[in-house]
């Protein structure tokens, strides 16, 4: 079973950002960073908000909850494109379907995946 501390430690090797970068940001010592992902201690709701931020990820997500039905977004540059998108007419979706698929074709844009 996944916690919160691994998830946590998680999203954080995969944006590659150091314990002490994280703890700098979310206004907590770097060790305290390092006893939330050992599962030590829990953080406070204001810290738990913070450290998803410098995430780039939603509070729900680190602790493990499901992702709303009407959402398939992972963090939160996701859900705003998502809300930006919906917020579109339907010319204006086509627009950034086009321009998204134009991206995809562009390997400097293209993330690598091993």
């Amino acid at each position: 079973m996944d916690s919160l501390g691994r998830r946590m430690a998680h999203r954080r090797k995969e944006i590659r950002i150091s314990q002490k970068v994280l703890a700098e940001a979310a206004g907590v010592s770097s060790t305290m960073i390092s006893r939330y992902e050992t599962g030590q201690r829990e953080p406070s709701i204001t810290v738990l908000i913070n450290i998803a931020k410098v995430l780039n990820t939603t509070s729900d997500i680190l602790l493990g909850l499901e992702p709303r039905p009407d959402s398939i977004a992972q963090n939160r540059d996701e859900y705003n494109l998502l809300q930006n998108f919906r917020n579109l007419n339907i010319l204006g979706q086509g627009k950034l379907l086009d321009y998204s698929s134009d991206l995809g074709d562009l390997p400097r844009y293209v993330e690598k995946r091993y």
